[in-house]
């Protein structure tokens, strides 16, 4: 093989791996995933976007209540829903709640008790907002889990 055959090939390989990663499909698109996570096991649901009446959070755990039989006990105030249970996650007491976490970043946490985490390859900001307040958006990720103070 001559140097000009190799040079040739050697750009046709490169190019070809470029389009196969950029046709990697992301596993997230079309979907709402909510990620559960109970003593650091994730239970994984993923709503279809177009899922009919699902436009906020609260729609998308009412949803997985009514149709993936996840246990969601809440209590609804003049300041939003407040989650009692969901799924595993049963706070006791004051120290403990339902922390959130979203990959949306309009409804990211922006105070001084930020915090993030990583979820298969993605950053996930706590919350500023109630869970009646948050955003659902076509392709994100919510994240629940025990917060202890």
């Amino acid at each position: 093989m001559n140097k000009f055959t190799k040079i040739i090939l050697a750009i046709m390989l490169a190019i070809s791996t470029c389009f196969c990663v950029a046709c990697t499909p992301d596993p997230f698109e079309g979907k709402y995933t909510i990620v559960i996570n109970a003593n650091d096991n994730n239970s994984v649901y993923a709503i279809d976007s177009e899922a009919q009446g699902v436009y906020t959070l609260t729609d998308a755990l009412l949803y997985l209540r009514d149709n993936e039989s996840v246990v969601y006990e809440y209590s609804d105030s003049s300041n939003g829903v407040y989650i009692n249970r969901l799924g595993d996650i049963c706070p006791v007491g004051r120290s403990q709640w339902v922390s959130v976490y979203t990959s949306i970043e309009s409804d990211k946490d922006v105070s001084e008790h930020a915090t993030t985490i990583q979820y298969e390859g993605r950053t996930l900001y706590s919350s500023g907002f109630g869970v009646s307040s948050m955003s659902l958006e076509e392709g994100c990720i919510i994240y629940f889990t025990l917060g202890i103070q």
